[in-house]
């Protein structure tokens, strides 16, 4: 099994008082910076970004960059980029947003994965991100527009659809306002 990760690092922030979250320092480093630690040990990565620093960070690990020009029409742009340019069996979508996000939860979401389950990460009740979609999914992913992620091929194939329970449920988390930024970056592990 070969997995391709996708990072979709190209959302617009509209509701961080003018400032790229992606680039926004948490704990002294990038926000999407999380993020790309976390896939060393997956076999290929993929960034699609239209931001330059972006581009930059992501080249600093070796990753492949892929340019997004349509990112103001939506997540789906991100998603058709990364499906077509990638070539491993399965996808892993992830956000850049994810503070504490972390290999463990990588790891046990690849683990067991086969060419039919997608695999959702699920905490305390709660569903998120990152998500394993096979391979077999690409022509649907595809066919995305607009804000439309994931979830839309997941509610075409519900039966699978594989809940995978993640022992950290903070890893679920995102950041959406600088709000939540200050409240994650103050609180308590």
């Amino acid at each position: 099994m070969s997995v391709t990760a996708i990072v979709l690092a190209s959302g617009c922030s509209k509701r961080m008082q003018g400032h790229n979250k992606l680039l926004l320092p948490f704990h002294g480093v990038p926000l999407v910076q999380i993020t790309l630690d976390c896939l060393r040990n997956v076999d290929a990565v993929l960034v699609v970004t239209p931001y330059p620093a972006v581009r930059t960070l992501a080249l600093s690990y070796g990753y492949q960059v892929i340019d997004n020009p349509c990112a103001a029409e939506g997540m789906s742009a991100s998603i058709r980029l990364g499906v077509a340019a990638a070539q491993g069996d399965h996808f892993l979508f992830c956000c850049g947003d994810q503070p504490f996000l972390d290999a463990a939860t990588v790891q046990t979401l690849l683990y067991d994965c086969n060419e039919d389950s997608i695999h959702v990460p699920t905490a305390q009740g709660t569903l998120g991100a990152p998500t394993v979609f096979p391979k077999r999914y690409a022509p649907d992913l595809l066919l995305l527009s607009g804000e439309q992620g994931g979830r839309i091929v997941m509610a075409r194939y519900p039966k699978q659809v594989k809940h995978i329970p993640i022992a950290n449920h903070k890893a679920l988390l995102d950041i959406d306002t600088y709000e939540q930024l200050l409240l994650y970056m103050n609180s308590k592990n």
